[in-house]
């Protein structure tokens, strides 16, 4: 079931949204700083109740929710206490415990010394990994992520597109992201939502959004590298290069126009 958003107010910083997140896709929100990004998915999650407006949602969906800053979601001693503390909640017995515990951290490329550690003394890209792990142990129907690559290098980051989608694909996750890093947003999403001072101002395949250049920049929206290259390769060589998400397919296609 898709999660819709019917006229969502939100004191001041949420402003009559409409919105529908699809199912089975990942969904980047973008937007300036203070824009409502976080906000919108704290309503979502529920840990905010709307001022106005409905949210549907199906009660049967099991949503987690990873926030920007991940030591605020550590309470206990060690890693794995915290990873079990998570699980415990269904009941699950000691050996699947484990077994779960095992599996979320291969699936984040977490190194199993970690788990005696204190998670507040982890390095910052180990804490975000943590977080994820958190939330994929519990096996949600809905991931809902806040800058889950902020402060990771470009590895950790090449990692997380990758297994984000591959849960995706695999496992018919419903994924809704918040973030800054446009680049991440323009590899990894399938749906764009762009807002800004608690309103949407554009939505759709990221294809659309990302190519209203004038627009997202208007609003304080960057554009990713490789559609600003394409564009202006448009606007001052009269090259159409189309649409590409990685650098090297765009290559091939500057090399292909130079045979030509």
């Amino acid at each position: 079931m898709e999660i819709e958003l019917k006229n969502i107010s939100y004191r001041k910083i949420i402003k009559k949204v409409n919105v529908t997140i699809p199912t089975s896709k990942i969904t980047c929100i973008i937007g300036p700083i203070g824009s409502g990004k976080t906000t919108l998915l704290e309503l979502i999650k529920g840990i905010k109740t709307p001022t106005s407006g409905s949210i549907l949602i199906d009660e049967n969906q099991k949503i987690s929710f990873t926030k920007q800053f991940p030591e605020e979601q550590f309470f206990y001693k060690t890693v794995r206490e915290e990873l079990e503390k998570n699980l415990k909640i269904f009941n699950y017995n000691e050996e699947k415990i484990n077994k779960k515990i095992i599996d979320s951290f291969k699936m984040v490329q977490m190194k199993e010394e970690l788990l005696s550690k204190d998670p507040l003394t982890l390095k910052r890209d180990d804490m975000k990994k943590l977080s994820l792990a958190l939330s994929l142990c519990i096996n949600p129907s809905v991931l809902i992520l806040d800058e889950p690559v902020s402060n990771m290098n470009y590895l950790d980051k090449q990692n997380v597109i990758k297994l984000l989608k591959t849960i995706k694909r695999k496992y018919n996750k419903t994924i809704i992201i918040a973030t800054n890093d446009i680049e991440f947003a323009h590899l990894i999403s399938d749906y764009v939502i762009a807002i800004n001072n608690g309103q949407i101002i554009l939505e759709g395949d990221k294809y659309k959004v990302f190519k209203e250049y004038d627009l997202l920049k208007e609003n304080n929206i960057s554009i990713p590298k490789i559609i600003e290259f394409e564009s202006i390769a448009l606007r001052e060589k009269k090259i159409k290069l189309g649409y590409r998400d990685e650098i090297n397919d765009l290559i091939k296609d500057i090399l292909r126009k130079k045979e030509v």
